[in-house]
């Protein structure tokens, strides 16, 4: 990485962890640790997860029954005021990183096209069909970026 570049991303990852988001967040996951039951809950969802991410790390897909099993465990966990705390906390400061993310994308001129764009360009070179010809479908970027699922 260039010097200055690993600098300023030095900078702001200081910055951050001084945010009033990451102070929410250590403070929340201070409260718990006050809290054996919310303890409990939170190595049980740790465990359920961690399970699931094997499963799907051996190429497996969790069943429906494993998918709404944990979904039930995050809303029963989240009527607990302290780890409702520690979510939303998790998620504000996630929001921040992932707008982050977005900034140095756009600022890196890495943003997928936007429709208009992509009916603009040629999806192949003269004489062979592409994508929206086999398919039907608009050609569409592969950069995986925040919120960009469809």
């Amino acid at each position: 990485m260039e010097p200055r570049v690993e600098k300023k991303a030095r900078e702001l990852a200081e910055e951050l962890a001084r945010s009033e988001a990451c102070a929410r967040l250590e403070k929340a996951k201070e409260e718990i640790s006050k809290r054996a039951a919310a303890q409990i809950m939170m190595r049980d969802l740790e465990e359920r997860q961690k399970r699931l991410q094997a499963k799907r790390d051996k190429g497996q897909q969790p069943t429906e029954a494993e998918i709404e099993e944990i979904q039930r465990m995050y809303q029963i966990a989240g009527m607990n005021p302290y780890i409702r705390a520690l979510f939303d906390a998790q998620n504000e400061l996630l929001a921040m990183i992932m707008a982050v993310q977005a900034m140095l994308i756009k600022a890196a001129k890495l943003e997928p096209e936007t429709e208009t764009e992509a009916e603009e360009e040629p999806a192949t070179a003269a004489g062979q069909t592409g994508p929206t010809e086999q398919t039907g479908q608009k050609p569409r970027s592969r950069l995986w970026v925040p919120g960009g699922y469809r």
